[in-house]
Formats: C-alpha cells, sequence, structure tokens
C-alpha cells in the first residue's frame, strides 16, 4: 500500500482544474436557483395565470403585427400605424369607466373581465371578415371597420393594467411573473403565426403590361402571403376563446383559490397583505423585499409612465419609416420578433431576479441608445444607414428587439417592487402606463402627420 502522502499526491492529480470547478459551482448555484423559483407554486394556477395574462392584450397586439399587410391595402398607407396608435388611446376610457364605477358601486371584477374578453372575440373575429372594408369619411376614403376594431381591442388592453394585473395580485406574488409571461405570450403567438404567414417578400418595381408600349409604366408590387389575414384573425379568434375558458377556471377552480396571498379584501382591487413574518433561514438568493418610501414609490409610477410614453406610445408610429427602407421582409420581422421578446424576458424574470431601482435606470438608459438608432433610421429615410446590407437589416432588427426587451425587463422589475404595496399600487402603476402610452402617442401623431420629418418613399 503507498503512503499517505503518495495517496494525497495522486487524489490533487485527479481533481479537475480550478477553471472547471468554478463551472461545476456555477452550474450548481444556477441549478438550485431555478429549483428554488419553481417549487411550492401549483403548474395548473401557472399555466391559468399564462393564459390570462395572454388574453390581456392578444387581440391588440395581433393587430398590430398585421400592420405590415394591412398597411398595403388601407387608403392611409404608412400613416395608418400613426392614426391607429391614437384610436387605440380611446381605450384608455376604458381604466376611467371602471374608476368611475368603482366609486358609484360594489362590481365584482371578474364579471367586468368576463365581459372585456367576450368584446375582444367580437372584435377579432369581425376583423376577420371586414378589415379591408372602407367608408368616405371628412373628404376621404377610411378603414372606418378596422378603426373601430383597433379602438374594441385597445379598451381591453387599456382597462387590463387596472383590472387584469390588480385581479392576479390576489394570488401568491409568485403567479404575477406567470402573468406576466403571459403578457408577453399575448405577442409571441400573433409573431409565430404572422412569420409562418409570411409577408410575401420586398416590394418590387415591374413593368405594367396594360400601359403603352411606346410609354412603359413601373408599378409596385408585393407578393402576397401563404394565407390571408382572414385567416390570421381566426386563428387569433381560437387562442381568445382558450384564453377565456382559463379564465374561467382560474376564477372558480379551488386549486386557484388555495393559492391566494395572504390579502384583506376591502372592495374590487383595494386590498393590502399581511405582514409576512421574517423566517430566520430565508433563502439568501431571493431579493429582500422593502417597503419604499413615499418618494421613491411616486417617483417609480411617473418612471413607468416615461418609459411607456417612448416604448409603447412613439416607437410604433415610426417604425414603419424605420424598417421599410430595408424591406417589407425586415419591418415583418422586426414587428415579430418585438412581440417575441416579450415573453422571453418576463421568462429570465423568473431567474434573473432584482429590486434594484439603480439596475432599471442603466438598462433604460440602454434602452434609449437603441431607440436613438432606431429614430436615425426613420428620420434619414430613404437612405439610413447600411441600407440595402445584411448587417444594415441585421442592425435594425437588434435595435428595435433590444429598446423593447429591456423596456419590458425594467417593467417586470417595477411592478414586482409596486406589487408588494397593495392592489392599488398596481392600479396606479397600469394608470401612470397608460397615460405615458396617451402622450407618448399624441405627440407621435403630431410629428407623423403635421412636421414632415418622416417621408414615404416610393419604390417606383
Amino acid at each position: 500500500m503507498p503512503p499517505l502522502p503518495e495517496i494525497r499526491q495522486r487524489s490533487a492529480e485527479l481533481q479537475p482544474p480550478a477553471p472547471l470547478r468554478e463551472v461545476r459551482r456555477a452550474m450548481k448555484l444556477t441549478l438550485t436557483t431555478i429549483r428554488d423559483v419553481l417549487r411550492n407554486r401549483s403548474t395548473l394556477v401557472d399555466l391559468l395565470a399564462i393564459l390570462f395574462g395572454i388574453s390581456a392584450v392578444l387581440g391588440h397586439n395581433a393587430n398590430f403585427v398585421q400592420l405590415p399587410l394591412l398597411v398595403l391595402i388601407a387608403p392611409e398607407g404608412l400613416l395608418l400605424p400613426s392614426h391607429l396608435v391614437v384610436v387605440s388611446q380611446f381605450g384608455n376610457l376604458g381604466p376611467l369607466l371602471y374608476l368611475a364605477l368603482q366609486k358609484l358601486t360594489a362590481c365584482k371584477d371578474s364579471y367586468l373581465i368576463y365581459g372585456l374578453l367576450v368584446v375582444n372575440m367580437v372584435s377579432t373575429v369581425c376583423m376577420a371578415f371586414w378589415y379591408d372594408q372602407t367608408a368616405y369619411l371628412f373628404g376621404e376614403n377610411r378603414s372606418v371597420v378596422m378603426l373601430v376594431c383597433f379602438l374594441t381591442a385597445s379598451l381591453v388592453s387599456c382597462t387590463s393594467p387596472v383590472l387584469f394585473m390588480p385581479y392576479m395580485g390576489r394570488l401568491r406574488d409568485v403567479y404575477m411573473v406567470s402573468y406576466l409571461i403571459g403578457e408577453g405570450f399575448s405577442g409571441f403567438i400573433p409573431s409565430v403565426v404572422a412569420l409562418g404567414q409570411g409577408v410575401g417578400g420586398n416590394e418590387e418595381c415591374i413593368l405594367n403590361n396594360s400601359s403603352d408600349p411606346g410609354a412603359p409604366e413601373f408599378i409596385s408590387y408585393t407578393p402576397p402571403p401563404r394565407f390571408s389575414s382572414t385567416v390570421y384573425f381566426l386563428l387569433v379568434f381560437i387562442f381568445l376563446a382558450v384564453c377565456t375558458v382559463a379564465f374561467g377556471i382560474l376564477d372558480k377552480h379551488p386549486r386557484s383559490r388555495a393559492e391566494y396571498a395572504q390579502v384583506t379584501v376591502k372592495d374590487g382591487n383595494d386590498y393590502t397583505y399581511e405582514q409576512p413574518k421574517q423566517e430566520p433561514n430565508a433563502d439568501s438568493n431571493e431579493p429582500s423585499k422593502k417597503v419604499l418610501s413615499q418618494r421613491s414609490y411616486h417617483y417609480l409610477l411617473v418612471f413607468l409612465g416615461v418609459i411607456f410614453m417612448i416604448g409603447g406610445g412613439f416607437a410604433p408610429s415610426v417604425m414603419p419609416y424605420s424598417c421599410l427602407p430595408y424591406g417589407n421582409e425586415v419591418y415583418h420581422l422586426s414587428t415579430a420578433l418585438v412581440l417575441i421578446a416579450n415573453p422571453v424576458v418576463a421568462f429570465l424574470a423568473m431567474f434573473l431576479q432584482t429590486r434594484s431601482i439603480r439596475m432599471m435606470h442603466v438598462l433604460a438608459a440602454i434602452s434609449l441608445i437603441f431607440s436613438a438608432y432606431t429614430m436615425i433610421t426613420a428620420l434619414m429615410r430613404p437612405q439610413p444607414p447600411l441600407v440595402g446590407t445584411t448587417i444594415g437589416n441585421i442592425f435594425v432588427i437588434v435595435s428595435w428587439v433590444g429598446s423593447v426587451a429591456l423596456l419590458s425587463y425594467v417593467r417586470v422589475v417595477a411592478v414586482t417592487v409596486l406589487r408588494d404595496h397593495g392592489g392599488k399600487a398596481l392600479v396606479w402603476a397600469g394608470a401612470f402606463t397608460q397615460f405615458g402610452t396617451l402622450i407618448g402617442s399624441i405627440v407621435s401623431f403630431s410629428v407623423v402627420n403635421f412636421t414632415g420629418l418622416f417621408q414615404a418613399t416610393e419604390v417606383c
């Protein structure tokens, strides 16, 4: 038998090198974090919360995902997004009516949610069959049915922050992130359908065969998609029906009731949480929950309003001017990937948890850098940077996706922090979010329609 020092030396030689041991330690810590996130929760309630979150803005997002095709047939052309962003803001009448109803009478939130979900389904069916119908108003042809359907879908999406999200606040806090993941999937689902549909290819300039051979005329032509917008909206309607059934189960199922937080409900969304007891062996990996000062609480609400003024109100109106110089396919892909980024970010937020306001500032600043590049591409149309090159296409897509993804993560963090202050805090978070979007949409509509800074470009 070899001596003990020799055995120790051989054992040390068999040990993996230090970098490999660090990798193993990091992997073990990651697996431990994932296990801590997934334990002590109901898979059924998680699934129902995700489907409920999908229902909040699925109709609204589905309409915007289809814009690359709708602008080709609408009489408004590239001005359509700015019109729709403003029309969508009339959906903010929903939160105002809801808050007024709360003051006047005791209404059951679940009944109101059922009503909004039915309105969303009816709006989607109307969009499927009559999206291309126009009417002569104010001296021009207008996409009346499309505008009305956008308004009704926006009524649901604008009311969801002050109605749907506070409803979820009654459950344990782990399910709030599940709901926000669902909100992200409300963009992912129509984006996947739209990617399968295809935009049909980039606009081309072709010879008009019916023109005089002696004076040839060229016209723009866009190849058709794989299936029509009618099929697209009917698929969205099926998803909305599934989400409505899921909410009914979430509202009535005993398993859902068992997952309620320790909460005292006064009326509607007016509820407060019981103060949790400090556990001596609490998991050190979980971010500490601290009550914000009054100043920090108000600042966080204003901060939410500002970032949504930029990302939710102004950006959608200028997106076609930014992307279309690079081609219809870039516009279509950017629109789809922007909405796909939301659920990915919300899912990552389950594992990359933080409650740092400083970190929110850093991420918002990086998002603004991306937004600045997209604004440059929109203002320099028809010859934005690197147009006609693959790297230019990649830059504009990454800029749009990066900007929206970072702002989505900031929103998840802010909502998670504000949730600890009760149902009213979530209502005010939703109100400031919608108010910021409203201001941004008014500014973008005015700039796009009345300043001449953003110009459409004809292929021919």
